[in-house]
């Protein structure tokens, strides 16, 4: 065989090579990425257009804010429940500005003194293993000059609506809620302290009014 046909023959022989080494890797990078590029198992039917995965924003499940106001510090406006023995006693509404049951503001009989109103829930605990009285007998007032003023409608009729018991029997787990009032001398007087005790005993729940 000539030089130039030798020559030719290699040339043919590597140019073979390398059409072969580029098919064999086109149909490999074919075999790896399918004929659109995507890899192999995502590749979509002809025609169709994949649907996305429904997602929720994150902000979409956040609990929006109440708004709520913070409870005055005062400690007779909405205090917690105080327990004391079998008792757990809430005060719902604190006023001095009394009215009865037709609307009407109500005084005592008695002159400097004004009515200090109080709608309380008074609960015998459901753990007590006996029922307990209560009633209007059960609360009085400290005033600033040192003495004592019991709860007393002194002759309010009619008492704001609901009123408290003036005796009633509680069962455990028991709750009655109502008004009492007690009269105490007027402004810059009144009460230094509420005082919860059962039958006119000792006190047994203290709450101070901050005046």
């Amino acid at each position: 065989m000539s030089s130039a046909a030798l020559r030719g023959a290699v040339t043919v022989v590597v140019v073979g090579v390398v059409v072969g080494v580029l098919v064999g890797g086109c149909d490999d990078a074919a075999h790896h990425t399918g004929s659109a590029g995507r890899p192999t198992g995502s590749a979509s039917t002809p025609g169709t257009v994949p649907t996305p995965q429904s997602t929720t924003p994150a902000q979409a499940t956040a609990t929006p804010s109440t708004g709520a106001r913070k409870q005055p510090s005062y400690s007779d406006t909405n205090p917690a429940p105080r327990r004391a023995g079998n008792f757990i006693v809430k005060v719902l509404l604190v006023t001095r500005l009394v009215r009865d049951g037709n609307g009407r503001v109500v005084h005592p009989d008695r002159p400097g003194l004004e009515f200090w109103g109080e709608k309380e829930r008074t609960c015998v605990r459901r753990s007590s293993d006996r029922s307990e009285t209560v009633g209007w007998g059960d609360w009085r007032a400290e005033g600033t000059d040192g003495r004592v003023y019991p709860a007393d409608p002194s002759g309010v009729d009619p008492l704001p609506s609901p009123v408290y018991p003036f005796h009633k029997e509680l069962a455990p787990g028991q709750c009655v809620t109502g008004w009492w009032l007690i009269p105490v001398p007027k402004l810059p007087g009144g009460p230094t302290s509420i005082e919860f005790a059962p039958g006119g005993g000792p006190t047994l729940i203290e709450l101070l009014t901050l005046r």
